[in-house]
């Protein structure tokens, strides 16, 4: 699991990064981007989002309403985009991307949808503060299992969650 928590990290990080795809030869990556954008072509790594930016003047109700979209805080303007912008990039570096799993929130799923175009809900990835008022240690332990399970393959999983 620790190999699989630093390669999310790893592929967090070359996530941040794509906001524009790399020319054909890759070199503006350097040798280290290079070797993570091919490390993550070969798949097997778990991609972990935060949702992308939310509107501000916006509260979520309380307490929460799941599937009440009109309820929650949604993605700003500027949110959208960078999510439409990963998406493209990731596609652009062909990233394989397999299952995409995302928390209840309308914003997660609203930002799984923009970054690879389908999402399956997935309640581990709310988080330690949020509905099933779970503890950090067992919001945790929830998100390593699900990790163990999507870690390893040829395509790479993609999570959406709070855990910021």
């Amino acid at each position: 699991v620790r190999t699989a928590a630093l390669g999310a990290l790893l592929a967090l990080g070359a996530a941040a990064a794509v906001a524009a795809p790399p020319p054909a030869d890759d070199t503006h990556w350097g040798e280290e981007g290079a070797e993570l954008v091919e490390r993550l072509r070969a798949g097997g790594v778990v991609l972990f989002f935060r949702h992308e930016r939310t509107r501000p003047d916006v509260a979520d109700r309380q307490p929460p309403e799941l599937a009440d979209c009109a309820a929650q805080r949604g993605l700003s303007r500027a949110g959208i985009e960078s999510a439409r912008a990963t998406g493209e990039a990731l596609a652009g570096l062909a990233i394989p991307v397999g299952a995409v799993l995302a928390s209840p929130y309308c914003r997660n799923l609203e930002t799984a949808r923009l970054l690879f175009g389908r999402v399956g809900v997935e309640p581990a990835l709310l988080g330690p503060e949020r509905p099933l008022g779970r503890g950090p240690d067992a919001a945790v332990a929830d998100l390593e299992r699900l990790v163990a399970r999507y870690v390893g393959g040829t395509a790479n999983a993609a999570f959406v969650g709070h855990f910021g």
